[in-house]
């Protein structure tokens, strides 16, 4: 049971690695570029804050502008803390350093903390915010980063079934 339980959180970890292989520097340096960057930029890059366990700003309510649709949600971080990180030299290679080395240290906390990032919706339709298609129309890079980031927290959730049985 424990081998078909760790077969079941595998294609979370190989779709996290896949999607951070998929962003290119080029892809980087696009959106370090931004002059203003757009809600969608803003929502990703704070779910890798997150994931990475870096400071946020407080919370605070905010209307979010993504596919021409207003979106009641959070006040980003972009400007005060994440775009620091998004022009880091290593960010990359810190998003393929945390899918091998670091995905075990995604806590319960960390995986409540993206809840409201990965499952917001548009208010008409009720359709997903949080998916490659949306990231993408900012981004190359984001749509990478938004697979990766609900990649991410789909494992930790997958692993906490695994792992007792693997100690078993």
């Amino acid at each position: 049971e424990a081998n078909r339980d760790l077969q079941n959180a595998m294609p979370f970890l190989e779709r996290a690695i896949e999607a951070s292989k998929s962003i290119k520097p080029g892809d980087i340096n696009e959106l370090k570029t931004m002059r203003n960057a757009t809600d969608t930029t803003r929502l990703m890059m704070d779910t890798i804050h997150v994931l990475f366990q870096r400071p946020l700003d407080p919370v605070k309510p905010k209307t979010l502008a993504i596919n021409k649709q207003e979106i009641p949600f959070l006040t980003d971080s972009f400007d005060n803390y994440t775009n620091v990180t998004l022009k880091s030299a290593t960010f990359l290679q810190d998003l393929n350093l945390f899918s091998k080395d670091q995905k075990d240290l995604i806590s319960d906390e960390t995986v409540e903390l993206l809840e409201p990032y990965i499952k917001l919706q548009f208010p008409k339709g009720g359709e997903p915010v949080f998916v490659k298609e949306i990231a993408m129309k900012a981004s190359a890079a984001l749509g990478g980063m938004c697979v990766w980031a609900a990649a991410m927290s789909d494992y930790q959730v997958q692993s906490k079934i695994v792992k007792p049985k693997l100690h078993k």
